[in-house]
């Protein structure tokens, strides 16, 4: 895996450096952990915003119901 620089403060190094060690992984994972959690978080955050837009405009929410429900009806579950 190909690595880059990242210029940090001493006070953010001291705590990805005191994270890592606790978690026994290379601060480099935790940085990459940290960048995956914010993009699940921000996808979340625009779902939530985009499900209340929704809701607050109900001619839309018919067209979003049959679409959900095809969805739902369409989604096959992997066997363990």
């Amino acid at each position: 895996m190909a690595s880059q620089l990242l210029r940090i403060d001493e006070y953010t190094h001291a705590k990805l450096r005191a994270w890592a060690e606790q978690e026994h992984k290379p601060i480099g994972r935790i940085v990459a952990e940290l960048v995956d959690r914010h993009e699940s978080e921000n996808f979340w955050r625009a779902m939530h915003e985009s499900y209340a837009e929704l809701q607050a405009d109900p001619p839309i929410r018919p067209d979003h119901r049959m679409e959900t429900r095809c969805s739902k009806d369409c989604l096959v579950q992997d066997e363990p």
